[in-house]
């Protein structure tokens, strides 16, 4: 994807479409910007805007016909909201939803008018690399078992911005880099969730991690296959796996960003279950297919990894990924079995669908070899999440106030969006086993259930200040919206790149 600028408002250029954001104050009463274009157009805005056709409202858009007044076919408004709304989330829907609705248009080159309203809510660098992730991660769409070529939809070929001077361009840019390697790791990840298990296995998974660590030195991978996790008494993770055919990985990804404190680490532990069917609790039918999608966690650590190293961020940090599938079978593990993990924690197995915390305790155990100064897991973890946070919000637990603040931070840059959910005594005593160290299932069932299972990895961290992320409501989308296909979302990937600019500042 190219982008050009122009000095003016680029509403003579010769592209397919002319792109409006509008917000609904400037609905309601045009900027110096607007007035230019709506007298080109013969009062064509004015009529759109005065009947009501189009308010400014957020996630809104319409498509005009210019009839040769301007040198572009059509012109899209879409809606910003109010102006007091001003999030890098609302950028990013704007950009979306434009590229997004031309792509169904057929639409590759186009013209972005950036009112002074935008210029001065958003740093020039912020609005470049909205833009071009938010252009991307729109136009994604997953098209790898379509035989038909009509099933294929152009990807943006060039977007021409404007009005920008040339040292607003110059920072624009540089933001467009960023936001092409983030948007490009999070559709490459995207990918892992959207293919069928029988592809996306733990051995794929591994051999993507693998190709990855040969683009750069810095990197270095090392995939732990059974024979090892016997000598490391990966007790949990081999425990999940019994049930499954395929063999399972813990695939274990460096950055080493930072060679000058090269003793000094962050752990990103990631759940990738490839598929889970429960196990011998099986899940209920419907619905199962998407499970697929389980192995998110892992997937977004796969792509902030290589986001990070192709930021080139000085910072070393370590991805984990614990990967198996969760199947029945005569040899699957039980309601009843005790595990244990590599670093002596002993596990009470109530439910085998409550098997993200069991491998991710492996994980985490592993990470520990590191003493890192930090660890942030993300997994699909609970149902309960979603009764407390639908769709919208990640459930964010921390045990220290430091890396909470810090991904709340990563989180607002990137637009990932968490809320920060209880932990404490209370839930820790739930998962406290009368037979072993833990239980994978908290004494009150599904009440508080996200925060039980966030309790049992706690314990697990033995006091490393760690963050977790439930994102099993935020990782796949049941439906379309106008800036995102439904299927896997890519969440996560760009909290960890802005988790990782953090923790380069602090070194």
């Amino acid at each position: 994807m190219r982008y050009t600028h122009e000095l003016h408002a680029p509403f003579r250029a010769n592209v397919d479409a002319i792109v409006l954001p509008m917000s609904e104050a400037a609905a309601a009463k045009f900027p110096p910007e607007f007035v230019t274009l709506d007298r080109a157009l013969d009062g064509l805005l004015t009529v759109a805007c005065t009947l009501k056709a189009f308010r400014g409202e957020e996630h809104t858009t319409l498509t005009l016909f210019t009839n040769g007044k301007i040198p572009a076919p059509r012109l899209l408004l879409v809606g910003a909201g109010k102006p007091s709304d001003r999030t890098f989330l609302e950028w990013q829907h704007v950009a979306g939803a434009a590229a997004r609705t031309l792509q169904q248009a057929k639409v590759t080159r186009w013209a972005l008018i950036l009112s002074q309203e935008f210029r001065r809510a958003f740093r020039m660098e912020d609005l470049g690399r909205l833009t071009a992730k938010g252009a991307l991660v729109s136009t994604y769409h997953f098209s790898r078992y379509k035989s038909d070529p009509a099933a294929q939809l152009p990807m943006p070929e060039e977007i021409t911005v404007g009005p920008l001077t040339v040292a607003q361009a110059k920072r624009f840019s540089a933001g467009v880099r960023e936001g092409t390697i983030i948007g490009e790791a999070m559709n490459w990840v995207r990918d892992f969730g959207n293919m069928p298990s029988s592809d996306a296995t733990p051995t794929f998974l591994a051999a993507q991690a693998a190709a990855l660590a040969k683009t750069d030195k810095r990197f270095h991978a090392h995939i732990i296959d059974r024979p090892e996790m016997e000598k490391l008494k990966m007790g949990a993770l081999l425990g999940v796996s019994r049930g499954a055919a395929t063999p399972p990985k813990c695939i274990v990804l460096e950055w080493r960003g930072d060679p000058r404190h090269a003793k000094d680490w962050h752990a990103f532990v990631g759940k990738a279950i490839t598929f889970d069917s429960g196990g011998i609790s099986i899940k209920p039918g419907d619905k199962m297919d998407e499970m697929k999608f389980d192995m998110s966690g892992g997937a977004a650590v796969l792509g902030g990894m290589r986001a990070i190293g192709a930021l080139r961020i000085p910072v070393n940090i370590v991805g984990i990924i614990p990967a198996t599938d969760n199947l029945p079978s005569g040899s699957a593990y039980k309601p009843g079995d005790i595990l244990r993990t590599c670093h002596g924690k002993t596990l009470e197995i109530l439910n085998t669908d409550a098997e993200g915390r069991v491998v991710l305790a492996d994980g985490i155990g592993y990470a520990l070899r590191y003493k890192p100064s930090a660890i942030v897991d993300l997994a699909t973890l609970t149902g309960a999440i979603g009764i407390a946070l639908g769709t919208h919000y990640s459930g964010l637990f921390a045990n220290n106030g430091r890396v909470l603040r810090q991904v709340e931070d990563a989180a607002e840059a990137s637009g990932d969006r968490c809320w920060h959910m209880p932990l404490g005594d209370e839930y820790s005593r739930e998962v406290q086993s009368d037979i072993a160290d833990l239980q994978n299932l908290g004494k009150a069932g599904r009440l508080g259930g996200s925060s039980s299972a966030a309790a049992f990895l706690e314990a697990c961290v033995e006091g490393i200040p760690w963050a977790h992320l439930d994102i099993a409501y935020t990782a796949w989308a049941t439906e379309s919206k106008p800036w995102l296909a439904k299927g896997a979302t890519g969440v996560g990937v760009h909290l960890l790149v802005e988790l990782a600019r953090q923790w380069s500042k602090n070194a």
